[in-house]
C-alpha cells in the first residue's frame, strides 16, 4: 500500500477538505464540503532589486526616527524614498540586492556579486554602500544610499514576525503615495525569498505569480481583488515585530574618509609622495596574493566542498518524510489541517505542519494533542496553530563519487522519463552568481514534482541521478496530493590560475 492509500486510510481522514495550497490569481475554485471528523491522535514522534526610477516625491529622510510600530495597526507602506518607506511613524528599508553568503569570501566580494546581479536587471541604485544579514545567516543584503538607505535604518523583511506569519510567507502590498509602486516579500525557511518593489502592478503580479508557484506558503497576503486562493487581504495583527535587522556599513573606513581628508592633506604634502606609492604598491602585492590563495583553495577542491556531500538519498528521504508526516498527522474537530512539509539538511530533518480555525476552539486542539507531542504555537488570534518536529536521516558519503549529469542531459532525460509517464515536471536553471575567478561554480537545476501516486513510484525516475539533494517534500491533506523539490547539480566548473 503506498503513502497516499495509507493516509486516506487513517481513521476520519478526509479526502478532500478543499484547496489549502496557493494558486495563480483567477477564478475562484470553492472548496468541497466534507463532514468533521472526531479527534484522533497519531502516534507521536529557510533576486530582488528593482531599477529606480528617476522620481522622488519628497526628500530623503532621516534614519534616526524611533517611533515604535503598533503591532495591531494595519500594515500600510507609505512611500518616503525609492528604498524606503513609513509604517506608524518609522522608516524601513526595503528593496536590497540580496545574494547567497559564503563564509570564505568578504563584505567587498559579496558586494560585488550584488552589483552584478543588480546590473543584470538593469538596477540604477547599485552602488551598494549598506548591507543587512549575515553570512552565519547563509544571505545578505545590500543597499544604497541613491535609494534613500542609511545606516542603522530597520530592514522591513526583517522585521515580521514568524510566530504570526508562519516559515514559508508571502505579500505583495502597494506602497502609498508612489507612482503605482508595489513592493512584493517573501521568506522560506528563514531565508529571503522576495524583497523587490516593482514599477507598476502588472509588473507586481508576474512576479507574485511566480513565486506562488513555490509550495507550503502558511501565509499569503494579497489585495482582496486579485482573488488569491487562502490569501488574506492585508498582514495579521501583530505580524510587523520589533525590528531584528539593521543596515550596517560595507566599509566604515570608505564612508567616514570624507571627514578626515581635509586634515590629511597638508600632513601627506609634507611628507611627501613616495611613501603613498609603496604602499600602494604593497597593497597591490597583498591584494594579488590574497587572490592567489584564494584560486588555489577553488581549485584544490575537498569532497565537502560539493553541496551534494553528506545529504540524504533520495529513497531514504522518501521513506523518512512519509513515516514522521504519518506519525505528525492529527485530525481536529473544527481545525483544518495546513499542508505538511518535510526537509532533511546533512541528516537533519524536519517536519511542520498546522491548522486553522474552521469552527473549533483551541481547547479542543490541546485536547486532541498526546503528551509528548511536540508543544503547539498558536498565533495571537488564536485563529491557527503550527507544530514542527524534528528527526534523524541517514547520509550518504559516497554520493561525490559519482560524475553529476550535464545541464542537456537532466533537461532531455527527465523530460523524457516523466512526460512518458504524464506525470507533470516543473524544471528552472540556476546559475551560481558568485564570482567565477576565484570560485567554483555549482550551477544546478531546480525540479518540482507533483501527483498522487505512490511515492516509491518515484524511485525508478529519480533513483539513478548523481548529485542530487531531495529538497522539500510537502503534502496536502485536503487534495490528498504531493510535491517533491529536488536540486540537481552540474558539474562544477573550476577558476582557472593564471599567474
Amino acid at each position: 500500500m503506498n503513502f497516499l492509500d495509507r493516509l486516506r486510510r487513517k481513521k476520519g481522514s478526509p479526502e478532500h477538505l478543499g484547496e489549502l495550497s496557493a494558486s495563480i490569481p483567477g477564478e475562484d475554485i470553492p472548496a468541497a464540503e466534507s463532514e468533521l471528523p472526531a479527534a484522533e491522535s497519531v502516534a507521536p514522534k529557510g533576486r530582488f532589486g528593482f531599477g529606480r526610477a528617476k522620481v522622488k516625491t519628497e526628500p530623503k529622510a532621516k534614519a534616526k526616527g524611533k517611533a515604535k510600530v503598533d503591532p495591531d495597526a494595519p500594515v500600510v507602506l507609505e512611500f518616503v524614498d525609492q528604498g524606503v518607506v513609513r509604517i506608524g511613524g518609522r522608516l524601513f528599508a526595503l528593496n536590497l540586492t540580496w545574494v547567497s553568503a559564503v563564509d570564505t569570501d568578504s563584505l567587498k566580494s559579496h558586494a560585488d556579486t550584488a552589483r552584478k546581479v543588480a546590473a543584470s536587471r538593469k538596477q540604477a541604485d547599485n552602488d551598494f554602500t549598506f548591507y543587512a544579514g549575515s553570512k552565519a545567516d547563509g544571505f545578505l543584503g545590500f543597499g544604497s544610499a541613491d535609494a534613500g538607505h542609511k545606516r542603522g535604518m530597520p530592514v522591513l523583511i526583517e522585521s515580521f514576525n514568524p510566530a504570526v506569519m508562519g516559515g514559508n510567507w508571502l505579500a505583495v502590498r502597494p506602497i502609498e503615495g508612489s507612482r503605482d509602486q508595489w513592493w512584493v516579500g517573501g521568506r522560506r525557511g528563514g531565508d529571503v525569498f522576495e524583497d523587490r518593489v516593482l514599477g507598476s502592478k502588472d509588473a507586481a503580479a508576474a512576479l507574485f505569480t511566480e513565486a506562488l508557484a513555490a509550495p507550503g506558503w502558511a501565509t499569503i497576503v494579497a489585495p482582496e481583488d486579485w482573488r488569491v486562493r487562502n490569501s488574506v487581504p492585508s498582514f495579521p495583527a501583530g505580524a510587523l515585530d520589533s525590528p531584528q535587522e539593521k543596515l550596517h556599513l560595507v566599509d566604515p573606513v570608505k564612508a567616514y574618509a570624507p571627514r578626515v581628508i581635509a586634515a590629511g592633506v597638508v600632513l601627506a604634502a609634507l611628507l611627501g609622495g613616495s611613501y603613498y606609492f609603496y604602499d600602494k604598491h604593497q597593497r597591490h602585492l597583498a591584494e594579488m596574493e590574497e587572490l592567489r590563495r584564494q584560486i588555489e583553495r577553488a581549485v584544490t577542491l575537498q569532497p565537502q566542498d560539493h553541496p551534494w556531500y553528506h545529504r540524504t538519498r533520495i529513497d531514504h528521504f522518501l521513506a523518512h518524510c512519509e513515516r514522521e508526516i504519518l506519525q505528525t498527522m492529527i485530525m481536529v474537530p473544527g481545525w483544518e489541517n495546513e499542508v505538511f512539509t518535510c526537509k532533511i539538511d546533512k541528516g537533519r530533518g524536519q517536519v511542520s505542519t498546522g491548522w486553522r480555525r474552521a469552527g473549533g476552539n483551541i481547547a479542543w486542539l490541546r485536547a486532541a494533542m498526546p503528551q509528548d507531542y511536540p508543544v503547539i504555537n498558536v498565533n495571537a488570534a488564536a485563529e491557527a496553530a503550527t507544530v514542527t518536529r524534528s528527526f534523524q536521516a541517514p547520509t550518504d558519503p559516497e554520493a561525490v563519487r559519482r560524475d553529476p549529469w550535464t545541464r542537456a542531459q537532466i533537461e532531455n532525460r527527465l523530460t523524457e522519463r516523466f512526460q512518458l509517464h504524464g506525470i507533470p515536471l516543473s524544471m528552472r536553471y540556476v546559475a551560481d552568481n558568485r564570482p567565477a575567478e576565484t570560485n567554483p561554480l555549482f550551477h544546478r537545476h531546480d525540479v518540482q514534482i507533483q501527483g498522487e501516486m505512490g511515492l516509491e513510484e518515484l524511485l525508478p525516475f529519480l533513483g539513478d541521478i548523481p548529485a542530487l539533494i531531495p529538497d522539500t517534500l510537502n503534502y496536502n491533506v485536503a487534495t490528498a496530493s504531493w510535491s517533491l523539490v529536488v536540486r540537481i547539480h552540474h558539474p562544477v566548473i573550476v577558476p582557472e590560475f593564471k599567474p
